[in-house]
């Protein structure tokens, strides 16, 4: 079957007539449009926009104190009995007392064994809490890079996905985080892991399945305050 014959059919299966003309191109929106709302307040705005339409939750809040309690009581609503973190020292601006308190699991290294006894963990465990690299406002997208304290685990296997984010690591759109995780490294790290909301396939049927390949559920914390000064 030749491509004519193939597009026919594909029109025909569809009930409607085959388009031969190619579609107009609409005029495409200037790179100063793009960068319009580049200041940290609109960009907490669209994050929040942009991340609840990709099914994805929210909790914008002024002071890490109202990070740890909204945390907790995000953790009593879902009735989280079973929590993995990526290591303490990674949240420790975060002062997570009370998340070690509930017997969170924290990687904190360790053999081949330990490793596959935290991922065990994990793939049990109702919330998983990370920090991020960055986030994207454009997209609602969450960057996280691995290393030997953030396995990738702790955002992949658990059913729900807790993100603690800072106002200062919103970048505008994909190609600033990616030019500045580069800047940071030398080059992309080869672990860089896109969350856009949670987990969501059609590969069957066309039929819309939450959940089948991580988190079913993405729940932000977003701490929209100025950056501690550097010591």
């Amino acid at each position: 079957m030749n491509a004519s014959s193939f597009l026919d059919l594909v029109a025909s299966r569809l009930g409607r007539p085959r388009s031969r003309a190619a579609p107009t191109r609409a005029d495409a929106v200037s790179h100063a449009a793009l960068c319009s709302d580049a200041d940290d307040g609109s960009l907490v705005e669209r994050f929040a926009r942009e991340s609840a339409a990709v099914g994805a939750t929210v909790h914008v809040v002024s002071s890490v104190d109202d990070a740890r309690r909204r945390l907790a009581s995000i953790l009593d609503e879902i009735g989280a009995a079973r929590l993995v973190s990526v290591a303490r020292g990674e949240l420790a601006a975060w002062c997570l007392e009370e998340v070690w308190s509930r017997g969170c699991v924290s990687w904190e290294g360790g053999d081949a064994s330990a490793a596959a006894r935290f991922r065990l963990a994990a793939s049990e465990a109702h919330v998983g809490i990370t920090n991020v690299e960055l986030a994207i406002a454009s997209t609602g997208t969450l960057v996280l890079t691995t290393a030997p304290t953030r396995p990738r685990c702790v955002s992949l296997l658990p059913a729900v996905h807790v993100a603690l984010v800072r106002a200062e690591q919103l970048r505008p759109r994909l190609g600033d985080a990616m030019a500045e995780i580069a800047a940071r490294n030398g080059a992309l790290p080869t672990a860089t892991l896109f969350v856009t909301g949670p987990s969501r396939t059609s590969d069957i049927e066309n039929d819309l399945t939450i959940g089948v390949h991580g988190p079913a559920a993405v729940i932000v914390v977003l701490l929209n305050a100025p950056a501690a000064p550097s010591p």
